[in-house]
């Protein structure tokens, strides 16, 4: 495995975040064939076979910016339990919630995604 590989979204939420219009410029992309990530400067999806990878970083910006959804999200430690853990919020609408706490940064990372996509998924 590449180690740049964790850096993106997974196939699964790359193929939602496309489905709800994510369409920029990536470092990588998913063949649908195959379910396998290229890592390199890629343009804008134009074919069907190919769903853009984005980073984590892109995927939250896509969730931030969009101007009906504007969900603010982070991760941060959870300081009270050992080994260190943590946990992942938004803030929508005033709201600050909380979608759990999670033994590594990256399983954080992942079920924050998943959260941002089915609140959106759930009101469209």
């Amino acid at each position: 495995m590449n180690p740049l590989e964790k850096e993106f979204v997974p196939y699964t939420e790359a193929f939602e975040l496309k489905s709800l219009g994510f369409d920029e410029p990536c470092f990588g992309w998913w063949f649908t064939d195959e379910e396998m990530l290229i890592i390199e400067k890629s343009k804008k999806s134009t074919s069907e076979n190919i769903i853009q990878a984005p980073t984590f970083s892109q995927a939250f910006d896509f969730f931030r910016k969009y101007p009906d959804w504007s969900i603010e999200s982070w991760i941060q430690p959870h300081l009270s339990e050992q080994p260190r853990q943590y946990e992942g919020f938004y803030w929508r609408r005033g709201e600050k919630v909380s979608v759990g706490v999670f033994s590594t940064y990256e399983e954080t990372e992942l079920n924050l995604l998943r959260k941002l996509i089915e609140i959106v998924k759930t009101k469209q």
